[in-house]
């Protein structure tokens, strides 16, 4: 497009939640230089309080056998203050690698930090059930909204964040919970009678251990590849606290890869984003 005509248009491109990731802060450099060049030529002013930039030293900690990945003061004396990268003339805020930053919706940071992912979603489904229970909404209406609504807000990150068991099982809990309360069941309904399939006389809202599994596998095997698809058959024995025989081992097998994934490897990474 000739650039005389950039400002014909409403819009000449477009950038949103943009993340770049480098294993140098150099190489970072010319990336922050690629976003700031694309949002002029589009017109795209960047949002720096929405930015972030962060790293962490593994390769650096490995090379000098001393120190940790994540130092403060050696990561502030290369991303921070006078050192910071700027697009626009201003600077990237700088984030520590134990700290998260919300990308996509999912609470991340190179320390593979995951307590306030789980906290948080913890907090929105609590709420959402709260909301719910005060509604004028039939028990019908309120189980399906569970399944459709809520729950979905539990499974998205789980191809991301590795939950365990316990965690599961406590957000397992946290939605039997909310069922309880928009049905007018009685506090000692058993939370297995409410994961239970409806053909096995529960209510069908299924336990978040098949929804892990399922994503889990999907993230890191391809069932046309291998010639089996394992999960179809494992899925109707996971039930809330009861997951038989070879199915428990394929399923802890499963959470020890997404765990091990969890060691990055690279020392630059940071987040822009762009309005």
């Amino acid at each position: 497009m000739p650039l005389d005509a950039v400002h014909a248009h409403a819009a000449s491109g477009f950038i949103d939640d943009t993340a770049a990731y480098t294993h140098t802060k150099e190489d970072m450099e010319k990336q922050t230089r690629k976003i700031e060049a694309y949002s002029k030529w589009a017109d795209l002013p960047i949002s720096h309080d929405k930015c972030a930039i962060t790293a962490i030293l593994h390769g650096e900690a490995a090379k000098v056998g001393r120190g940790t990945p994540t130092n403060p003061m050696r990561l502030a004396s290369l991303l921070d203050h006078g050192a910071s990268l700027r697009i626009g003339g201003r600077p990237i805020p700088f984030k520590p690698p134990t700290e998260t930053y919300k990308y996509l919706g999912v609470h991340t940071c190179p320390a593979m930090l995951w307590t306030k992912q789980l906290t948080d979603t913890m907090e929105r489904v609590e709420t959402m059930g709260t909301k719910l229970a005060r509604s004028l909404a039939s028990p019908r209406q309120c189980l399906q909204i569970i399944k459709r609504v809520i729950k979905p807000v539990i499974t998205y990150g789980l191809c991301v964040a590795p939950y365990t068991m316990q965690e599961l099982y406590q957000l397992d809990r946290a939605l039997a919970r909310i069922v309880r309360a928009c049905c007018k069941l009685g506090r000692s309904f058993p939370t297995a009678g409410i994961l239970r399939e409806e053909e096995a006389a529960g209510w069908g809202l299924i336990s978040l251990t098949v929804d892990y599994a399922q994503i889990s596998t999907s993230c890191w095997s391809d069932p046309s590849q291998t010639g089996t698809d394992w999960v179809s058959s494992l899925t109707p024995s996971l039930t809330y606290k009861n997951v038989p025989g070879e199915g428990t081992q394929q399923l802890k097998n499963s959470w020890m890869r997404r765990r091990a994934s969890t060691q990055a490897s690279g020392n630059c990474a940071s987040w822009s984003g762009a309005e």
